[in-house]
């Protein structure tokens, strides 16, 4: 009995232990930071999307079951590479192609056949803040196309990695993985 109580008395402090919540902060190199902040300050930015992850709903785990996605997708991340999926971020300028994999709560018209999430124009509510913990920046916005209104939220990390989180009031959120890099004078002119 007395072993028994010792085993669970053991698991118990491990369990306190290992369920702890950390404070730090991620060590990035000073050439990563540098790097970053010279992206930011040039206000010319583009995110590069290399996966998808929709909502894991029924329909799109019916999907996945059903074998409709590529090898190698399944029903919360997909991949995207060789799509153009971007965001660019120009000034206050946004614009976006992202494919859209997930559930839409309204149809936008009859014969209206593009499934992306597509904007271009300026962006309302524009805010970039340093993130201290993760040493990188968040960017959120809003913005509105014909038929549809975005929040973005998105984040970009030392090395060059990004996130971007896509609320829109006719489907369900999507997140998007990938890479951010400098636009170039060419592509943020299109």
């Amino acid at each position: 009995m007395k072993m028994i109580k010792n085993v669970v008395g053991s698991l118990f402090v491990i369990l306190l232990l290992g369920c702890g919540a950390t404070n730090k902060t991620v060590q990035v190199s000073e050439a990563d930071k540098l790097a970053l902040q010279e992206l930011v300050e040039n206000g010319r930015l583009e995110f590069r999307a290399e996966w998808a992850r929709p909502l894991l709903t029924n329909t799109m785990a019916s999907i996945a079951n059903s074998g409709l996605l590529a090898p190698g997708n399944t029903a919360g991340q997909i991949n995207l590479l060789g799509s153009p999926a971007y965001l660019r971020v120009v000034g206050d300028s946004v614009s976006a192609y992202l494919p859209y994999y997930g559930e839409r709560n309204m149809v936008t018209g009859y014969g209206n056949t593009n499934n992306a999430i597509q904007f271009n124009g300026p962006a309302k509510d524009l805010e970039l803040v340093e993130d201290s913990k993760t040493q990188g920046y968040s960017l959120n916005f809003t913005v509105d196309n014909d038929t549809e209104s975005y929040t973005v939220f998105a984040k970009i990390f030392p090395g060059m990695a990004g996130t971007v989180n896509v609320n829109s009031t006719h489907r369900q959120t999507i997140t998007y993985t990938g890479e951010v890099s400098a636009l170039d004078e060419e592509a943020a002119l299109n």
